[in-house]
């Protein structure tokens, strides 16, 4: 640090025109141990930018009400990035591509998305097992593409999404756009997820849906957390092994909102 301010007082009209940053800056994805390594530099305006951007979102979250964020420093800005292009995404403010709002595509057959053994495939990420493909289908929307016996597509379908408007909206007051316990994430990030999987039959209404950030999303599909709906309100049951009733989410409670039975 001490070397750079030095450096800075030193060299104060910046680098000579041919040693401009412009033509480093660069990011690169690398297919590595089923995932993908990123690499990069960015000069220290792009940095601050993006530190910026990713510094709310990287903060320390809890992910009950009784225990501590374990995540490392790391995983937390890596979280963040995602989150923030996620966040990106579902604003509807990126540019359009092909004419269409840009989205994450996932192919599956309709076999493996209900049986959940088999593989999906994403069009920058490769194959995907059949759990997540379940969970970005959770709140998504979905577009059905009839494929003949070699594999050409014979009809697609119309987009439709999962949980209309109304519904998502009654289940973001219900649970204060966040349900699961602990959680501040606001209601306009959160992510509604069927506790029926609507592939198995699950319906669409507010009495099978539960508002639940990007985080606690995954945690609802790839850990043993149970959703119920006691009284119309979700309530979560922790794993055997942490035991205790199930639990609420303390930081949101409306005591005064008229509840309708459905």
């Amino acid at each position: 640090m001490v070397g750079k301010r030095i450096l800075a007082y030193l060299d104060q009209d910046g680098p000579r025109p041919h040693d401009t940053p412009e033509t480093r800056r660069h990011l690169s994805f690398r297919d590595r141990d089923g995932g993908y390594e990123l690499t990069g530099w960015l000069d220290r305006e792009a940095t601050e930018i993006l530190r910026a951007a990713l510094s709310p979102l990287a903060a320390p979250r809890p992910g009950t009400d009784t225990d501590i964020d374990l995540r490392t420093a790391a995983q937390r800005d890596a979280d963040a990035l995602v989150d923030l292009a996620h966040r990106a995404l579902s604003t509807g403010d990126l540019p359009t591509e092909g004419g269409e709002r840009p989205q994450v595509v996932v192919t599956i057959s309709l076999a493996v998305l209900q049986d959940r053994i088999g593989a999906a495939s994403l069009t920058f990420g490769g194959p995907i097992n059949a759990d997540l493909a379940r969970r970005i289908a959770c709140d998504a929307q979905v577009i059905p593409v009839v494929l003949g016996s070699r594999g050409q597509p014979l009809d697609v379908g119309r987009a439709s999404y999962t949980v209309p408007t109304a519904i998502r909206r009654a289940v973001s007051v219900r649970d204060g756009g966040r349900a699961f316990p602990g959680c501040s994430v606001p209601a306009r990030w959160c992510e509604t997820h069927h506790i029926v999987h609507w592939a198995d039959h699950g319906p669409t209404s507010v009495g099978n849906c539960v508002a639940l950030c990007g985080r606690h999303h995954k945690l609802a599909h790839h850990s043993h957390w149970r959703i119920e709906m006691a009284n119309g309100i979700p309530e979560f049951q922790p794993p055997p092994w942490l035991g205790g009733p199930p639990r609420r989410n303390p930081l949101h409670h409306t005591p005064n909102l008229i509840r309708i039975r459905q």
